[in-house]
């Protein structure tokens, strides 16, 4: 879940994280407020357009979209139930959430534009991203080692950004980045979205536990760190081409994680693959470097944007 960094504490689900100061609050925005736009729409009739990639976020479908003036962008369709005000909470909270992410500009992080809530859904309208997610393209194909370190620095760059920001990512995993023709990477923050479309905390940890550090899936305290974790998580994920711990049942990766296990790292990895990989997947959240300092690493030395998109067909 998308969190402000608070002493290595994420705020409870629905829990005011609002800053304690508008001296705060100014000097941690990444923009000032006067250069933040009004809530953005399209301009109607709109429409969906082809579907992009129904696995994009943990629930719900993300189409391109276009309106009346010929505005291409990306649409997040996510089903609501406003029957509770549990419900109508969450709903509310999110919005406020989009509100909040407009404010960040990065070229590794998807920006966000509005939100449009109509027939029982709730539309998220975002810039017009790739087709495709990184963790579809990494099932259809083996990535080089070239592409698995450029995309590795770009996920990087984007969580340097939130982290400067004390933003907690919460749900790094490939399903969560857009890859496009160009070959670059942008990270999307889905997780509330995703916990409105099932409105049970449980259900969306099924769709993440994986990649989830041992600090949250306990749960503990935690902050930026687990998202290190996670990176190292969806670095093992593009390697092999299959998630953290396989196909191995929920519970017992819950059991595994909560107790301190890193999923396997194959030994036929390169060396400093492993040693990157075993740097994220510290159980201490201490010890785990930061997103900075990843980018230092060895196995990202040699990271550059590969000249052609790795052919799916």
């Amino acid at each position: 879940m998308l969190g402000k960094q608070r002493d290595l504490e994420t705020p409870e689900f629905g829990q005011d994280t609002t800053v304690s100061s508008t001296e705060e609050a100014e000097s941690r925005s990444p923009l000032p407020a006067d250069e933040v736009q009004l809530q953005w729409s399209p301009a109607y009739p709109w429409s969906k357009g082809i579907l992009l990639d129904a696995g994009l976020g943990s629930f719900g479908s993300v189409y391109a979209g276009v309106d009346s003036n010929g505005s291409f962008f990306t649409v997040k369709e996510v089903p609501l139930t406003e029957t509770d005000t549990n419900s109508a909470q969450l709903i509310s909270q999110l919005e406020q959430e989009v509100e909040l992410l407009r404010r960040f500009k990065h070229e590794h992080i998807v920006q966000y534009l509005g939100t449009e809530k109509t027939d029982g859904k709730l539309y998220i309208f975002l810039e017009l991203v790739g087709k495709e997610s990184l963790g579809s393209l990494c099932k259809k194909i083996k990535l080089t080692n070239s592409h698995v370190t450029a995309y590795t620095r770009q996920i990087l760059e984007g969580l340097k950004y939130l982290h400067s920001q004390d933003i907690i990512h919460g749900d790094v995993k490939c399903a969560n980045v857009f890859v496009d023709v160009q070959e670059k990477c942008k990270l999307a923050l889905f997780g509330l979205a995703d916990k409105i479309a099932v409105l049970d905390a449980d259900n969306y940890r099924k769709g993440s536990v994986n990649w989830m550090a041992p600090e949250v899936v306990d749960p503990k305290q935690y902050g930026l760190s687990a998202d290190i974790w996670s990176v190292g998580c969806s670095v093992l994920e593009m390697l092999t081409g299959s998630p953290p711990f396989g196909d191995q049942p929920l519970d017992r990766v819950l059991w595994k994680v909560g107790h301190g296990e890193a999923p396997p790292v194959p030994g036929e990895l390169p060396d400093d693959a492993k040693d990157f990989i075993h740097k994220c997947l510290e159980v201490d959240h201490s010890q785990r470097p930061s997103a900075t300092k990843l980018l230092e690493h060895p196995f990202l030395n040699s990271a550059v944007i590969p000249e052609a998109c790795p052919d799916d067909s």
